[in-house]
């Protein structure tokens, strides 16, 4: 049994596709980054792949430069999902026990599986279930019943469903960059894990994405992702206000976004900035007020929007660890401070990279901690798998061992001896 295998981590987003080559263990929990590569991606619009080409090119550079710098030659990855086809729903799965029993591990996923039995409509399908918590008989508010005794076993899941298509088109991106999809698993699931300690997931935190063309927002509690939410709006929306409110192309909006981009008011009221107007190319000047204007307005519109939505689930009334800022987005001055106004002085912090060995510097770029969740998922499946192949060995060698004390299959081989 091999101790250590190559994974990687292939997440595409609006603006970029980010992949991630690590070494896994079986002894550990970190993965060792080998390399990381980042590519502009403009086939994208919310999520969804709408220049298929642009979208291939996108990937196979992003894949190209991680197996460049890793020295490997990638064959198959994990994939992430995300856009504003995603929808969150809630439902009750349930399973009646009998007589008071004890509840194992196969009540609670057959109560989970529900989840993915639901009825949707065609072009929909379930891409995640997660069990907020459970009910068993009036004991409400179980994060895990295993090993409890009832009658009665209910289930409240968080269902994530999504487009068919939107999944399918991601699909055959990938096989057309020469890359195999080994499985593909929701952006926030993946980005939870790579920056959400284990205890901010247990007692409750919002994970809030601000990605470039939308949004994530997700609720993590008793260790499960409880609520899911996207906003239609991302740091191509700053983009495109900037360009339209102040006259000049979206190529120059963004240039200007990343270099005095900030939700802050500045210290020197007259201060201005130039630009290129979008007509007439002339050199212009507004001022840097509001410019700055424009891009926290935005944002707040954003924020309070995720707010709404988490506040209609009651989210925020279970999130004592208060909110993680992710994203692109996150990093502008003063986002942090304007987060926690819109959410009422819950606390904030940035996202950081969990669960790196060596590699780490590396994950300069934010937007790498979706890729990094994918290779930690990858790894976590393969110590599963590597555990389910020592129980079987157990259980193999056991049943070997059985058979010589019994004596079965003994005169097969006698008779395999006759005949040679």
């Amino acid at each position: 049994m091999v101790s250590s295998d190559l994974v990687i981590g292939v997440d595409v987003g609006t603006t970029k596709v980010c992949t991630v080559v690590a070494e896994a263990f079986l002894s550990r929990d970190t993965v060792d980054i080998l390399g990381v590569g980042v590519a502009p991606n403009t086939g994208m619009r919310r999520g969804q792949v709408v220049n298929h080409d642009a979208v291939v090119r996108a990937v196979r550079d992003s894949v190209r430069s991680a197996e460049a710098a890793a020295d490997v030659d990638a064959r198959t990855g994990v994939l992430s999902l995300g856009g504003e086809h995603l929808a969150s729903q809630t439902e009750i799965g349930m399973q009646d026990l009998g007589s008071v029993r004890l509840v194992t591990e196969e009540h609670v996923e057959t109560v989970r599986g529900q989840g993915r039995e639901i009825q949707l409509p065609p072009g929909r399908e379930v891409v995640h279930v997660d069990a907020a918590d459970y009910t068993l008989d009036d004991r409400q508010g179980i994060p895990s019943p295993a090993g409890l005794t009832g009658r009665h076993l209910e289930a409240r899941l968080n269902i994530v469903t999504g487009s068919t298509a939107a999944r399918t088109a991601l699909h055959e991106c990938l096989t057309a960059a020469g890359l195999g999809v080994h499985n593909c698993v929701l952006q926030s699931i993946a980005l939870g894990l790579a920056c959400l300690t284990e205890e901010e997931r247990q007692l409750g935190v919002v994970l809030f994405s601000l990605g470039g063309g939308t949004t994530d927002v997700a609720y993590f509690r008793h260790g499960a992702l409880a609520f899911q939410a996207v906003v239609p709006a991302g740091g191509l929306s700053v983009t495109r206000d900037l360009a339209e409110c102040v006259g000049m192309s979206e190529e120059e909006a963004e240039r200007l976004k990343l270099s005095h981009g900030s939700v802050q008011a500045p210290r020197d009221s007259d201060e201005e900035i130039e630009y290129r107007a979008s007509v007439s190319g002339e050199l212009m000047a507004a001022p840097v007020a509001f410019f700055r204007e424009v891009i926290a307005a935005r944002v707040e519109e954003t924020l309070e929007l995720a707010r709404d939505r988490l506040m209609v689930r009651g989210c925020l009334a279970a999130a004592p660890c208060g909110l993680v800022l992710a994203g692109g987005g996150s990093l502008m001055p003063g986002v942090a401070d304007l987060a926690k106004r819109v959410f009422g002085g819950m606390p904030v912090r940035r996202s950081e990279p969990r669960r790196v060995g060596s590699g780490g510097e590396m994950l300069r770029d934010v937007g790498s901690l979706t890729a990094l969740g994918l290779v930690l998922l990858a790894s976590e499946w393969m110590r599963a798998e590597a555990a389910q192949e020592v129980t079987l060995g157990w259980f193999q060698r056991l049943v070997a061992m059985l058979k010589s004390i019994l004596g079965i299959g003994a005169s097969r081989d006698r008779r395999t001896q006759r005949r040679g």
